[in-house]
């Protein structure tokens, strides 16, 4: 059995039809890749935050990501968009196609990695198609997400495997945090050093 980290099965709002129908797909799909062996690693629910923007399709407008699903093994990194949709509020849903929401979640997630990351909608009804347009990210249902997986070429080591692992756990809200303090960390240094730097040029220069 896979390995889950974050959470697991969620309660159902019977008031929230739109929380109802996306708890009840993405219920579905953890007890799906709870199939897979326990070589394979499942993460519910990752946040990521950067203190900047990335471009994405040419635009400089990508900052944040809340990936359902992240799963990781030897098989490589596959971010997963869970869409529960019926087809009446797939036609009339005029934010994010769920391509688009697959492929930023793949995009920002490569970022903090490193890493080729494999986007993926998976359509709990099956009633969402590949877009040309967004070439990189496949569709796939319930049914066949796993053999999708398991079928794909070796690329990752096992000790890739572990530092991934560990790189986005826990699965919650604090894996949001704790990505963010780690990107302004790093964007910090840079600044700071030059600071450093050039505070002790101008004590140079003030005492000639």
């Amino acid at each position: 059995m896979a390995i889950i980290h974050g959470r697991k099965i969620q309660e159902i709002d019977d008031k929230d039809y739109t929380s109802r129908s996306g708890t009840i797909g993405e219920n579905k799909v953890i007890q799906k890749l709870k199939q897979l062996s326990d070589d394979y690693h499942i993460l519910c629910d990752v946040k990521i935050g950067l203190p900047y923007y990335i471009y994405y399709n040419g635009k400089k407008n990508l900052g944040t990501a809340q990936i359902d699903f992240v799963v990781v093994s030897k098989k490589g990194i596959f971010a997963i968009e869970v869409k529960n949709w019926s087809d009446e509020y797939l036609k009339r849903q005029n934010h994010f196609s769920p391509h688009e929401q697959a492929g930023r979640a793949g995009r920002i997630l490569w970022h903090v990695l490193r890493r080729q990351v494999t986007s993926v909608v998976l359509s709990i009804k099956g009633n969402i198609e590949y877009d040309p347009k967004y070439k990189a990210v496949f569709v796939k249902n319930i049914t066949n997400i796993n053999n999708f997986i398991e079928s794909r070429k070796d690329v990752l080591r096992e000790e890739a495997v572990t530092r991934i692992v560990n790189r986005l756990k826990p699965s919650t809200a604090d894996s949001y945090i704790e990505l963010r303090e780690e990107a302004v960390s790093g964007c910090l240094r840079p600044l700071l050093l030059c600071f450093v730097l050039v505070f002790f040029l101008a004590i140079i220069f003030s005492e000639k």
